[in-house]
């Protein structure tokens, strides 16, 4: 009682904290790790044969609470379905999380892996199950309390686990040594990211240098006189080209007046290919008839306009066109219809011809090119980003402080070089896992 009552009011040793930078851990370690004689391998196997034990118990109770019967029989069907459905689920996650769990060979390296496994899985298990333990208490008290007894039991052995592979310093420091070499290549290789991303943003700033200067000849160009004559001349062209297709468009509209008249008279007539031709593209048909075959037709079809069935109006609109369209008027559209043409060709030649223009299209070509380079660049460089940001450290490094912490006694926080942390290289989240006492038989571990 004497000795309960002491403790009481003794003070627990802090624990030192230190700081230990990543290249110099090697030499920390030979002068901080504690020593112990603890036989680790006999250790290791003891307990992986226990967790086989309890691997077998657990599935063998698990069986039990499937079939476990309900007391009683007067269940309504919404409770019964509850019941079910979280029953089903507590017994498949519960299978599973044993399933996972590595126990074939007691290595101390497999030792590690099952241990840091076990960090990650227990906390997830638990919400997980959280729910249906509470429910199978409701309906299945005992049957559910023992699986979570065998879960407890579990949670103690993995426990001695960890206890005897922080006391084996030797292989620890060899493993504390494997973690810094793991980080150490990872921090190369984020160096490596980085200068890579780093030429191409020196590339791409190049590239969009090199751009910018071949849009200020492109300007400096534009406010020349030789642009000013290119100007003129594609001011030309424009309204040449408009005057162009309002000629065309005179001859087209007429023929349009005729269509009607033309089809009923070309059913059966020797000049049925004729007046296809020229209802298809009028212009086109009247270069090609260069003996004005068209207005024999024309007069043909005068002829017989009282007999095609034409409203009055129709045929009235039909016979003013068909004047119009003689040898006289059909001659000066194809002249003025060529001497347009030909004008049109000049003007084209003498802007094709036209230096300015020539130098321009150069300069967007080569700038068409550095926009098509920066964009890769920029590809390149969001590609090496991505890259870089599933490097993983921080789990490393959480790894190693445990590693040296517990070999040395003391709170270590490793510092990585160059300006590496968490933040920048890492996305996963470690989290520590709790695990409580079962406190009463309603209770689970948490």
């Amino acid at each position: 009682m004497f000795n309960f009552i002491k403790k009481l009011f003794e003070k627990e040793e802090p624990i030192e904290e230190v700081s230990v930078s990543l290249v110099n851990v090697e030499s920390w370690l030979k002068s901080n790790v504690l020593h112990s004689d603890v036989d680790t391998d006999g250790v290791i196997k003891q307990n992986f044969e226990r967790l086989g034990e309890l691997a077998l118990i657990i599935k063998k109770n698990l069986v039990v609470l499937q079939n476990a019967e309900l007391q009683n029989k007067n269940v309504p069907v919404r409770a019964l379905n509850l019941m079910q459905g979280n029953r089903d689920t507590y017994i498949r996650r519960t299978n599973s999380f044993i399933d996972s769990l590595d126990i074939a060979e007691p290595s101390f390296e497999n030792a590690k892996k099952v241990l840091s496994w076990y960090k990650k899985e227990i906390e997830d298990y638990n919400k997980a199950t959280r729910r249906g333990y509470i429910v199978m208490q409701e309906f299945f008290a005992n049957e559910s309390r023992n699986v979570a007894l065998n879960i407890k039991e579990v949670d103690g052995v993995i426990a001695k686990l960890d206890e005897a592979i922080a006391k084996d310093t030797t292989r620890n420091v060899v493993y504390c040594n494997k973690l810094v070499e793991q980080i150490s290549d990872k921090i190369k290789l984020v160096d490596d990211f980085d200068r890579i991303i780093k030429g191409m943003q020196i590339d791409r700033d190049t590239q969009l240098k090199q751009r910018e200067s071949y849009s200020i000849k492109i300007e400096k160009l534009r406010s020349g006189d030789g642009h000013k004559r290119l100007s003129e001349l594609e001011e030309e062209k424009e309204n040449l080209t408009k005057e162009f297709e309002d000629h065309k468009t005179s001859l087209t509209s007429m023929f349009l007046v005729l269509e009607k008249a033309l089809k009923k008279y070309s059913r059966g007539s020797m000049d049925e290919r004729l007046i296809m031709d020229y209802m298809g593209d009028p212009v086109n048909a009247l270069v090609n008839d260069p003996e004005f075959k068209i207005v024999g037709v024309l007069g043909k079809l005068k002829e017989s306009l009282g007999g095609l069935e034409l409203k009055d109006n129709k045929r009235e609109k039909t016979e003013k066109v068909i004047c119009v369209l003689n040898n006289e008027y059909l001659n000066n559209f194809v002249l003025r219809f060529n001497g347009l043409e030909n004008n049109k060709r000049q003007i084209e030649r003498s802007i094709r011809a036209n230096v300015v223009l020539q130098e321009i299209n150069e300069l967007k070509y080569k700038m068409e090119h550095f926009d098509k380079r920066v964009k890769k660049l920029d590809e390149g460089i969001s590609n090496t980003e991505r890259s870089r940001e599933r490097v993983i450290v921080g789990s490393l490094r959480d790894e190693l402080e445990s590693c040296m912490s517990k070999s040395s006694g003391k709170k270590v926080s490793v510092v990585l070089d160059k300006g590496i942390d968490d933040k920048d290289c890492s996305n996963d989240e470690e989290s520590d896992v709790v695990v409580e006492d079962l406190k009463d038989e309603s209770s689970f571990v948490n």
